[in-house]
């Protein structure tokens, strides 16, 4: 049987949302090599000014 999960994640700008998923795809990957995870992640982007 195959589970297809879909997990959105929300929050203020700078709250460890990206962090957040890197550490659970760890986790999740470490546990079960054969498992494939799918999807996109952003990293911010600056230019030297303020965010």
């Amino acid at each position: 049987m195959v589970n297809n999960i879909k997990i959105g994640i929300t929050g203020l700008p700078g709250s460890g949302k990206t962090y957040t998923l890197k550490r659970v795809i760890e986790m999740l990957t470490n546990e079960d090599e054969d498992l494939t995870i799918g999807g996109m992640i952003d990293e911010k982007i600056t230019d030297g000014r303020r965010e």
